[in-house]
């Protein structure tokens, strides 16, 4: 799992990804709207990888700033659905074209301090992985429009 953030600015009418591996990928992309801070917009975030289980764990993090947006990225290599953590509202559940599912789920943190975990339980038991990330806020909204597999 890789996460990259970027700040838009003047952006184009399309884009284009692509990468020189022969993988099997699933693309998914959080669009937070009015970040609290443009130059860094991420507080904190914390990524696991896991042992093959339907529970796909996400590590707590500690936040230093009060009132972000928590997001997180839930990813299993196996063709099925997620049921997010009870605690997060669901953007997207999306499968690969043969061997990845993610899930990308959101939730507001009023308080600093630790979040606790996340787990979001996948329809198939497979070796995965788990990202939690905080985007300074309060943000306007997260909107994932769009996610594309190859």
């Amino acid at each position: 799992m890789s996460i990259y953030w970027k700040v838009a600015s003047s952006e184009p009418s399309t884009w284009t990804w692509g990468t020189s591996a022969n993988v099997d990928w699933v693309v998914q992309v959080a669009a937070v709207q009015n970040p609290g801070d443009a130059v860094t917009p991420t507080d904190v975030s914390g990524i696991q990888n896991n042992a093959s289980s339907a529970n796909v764990l996400a590590p707590a993090v500690v936040t230093t700033l009060a009132n972000g947006l928590m997001i997180g990225f839930f990813g299993v290599r196996a063709l099925t659905t997620f049921t997010p953590d009870g605690s997060m509202t669901e953007v997207q559940d999306a499968q690969g074209s043969t061997f990845v599912s993610l899930e990308t789920a959101w939730q507001s943190i009023a308080a600093t301090g630790s979040t606790g975990t996340r787990t979001a339980v996948a329809g198939s038991a497979a070796v995965n992985i788990g990202w939690l990330g905080v985007v300074k806020g309060p943000a306007v909204s997260l909107d994932s429009p769009f996610f594309w597999s190859m």
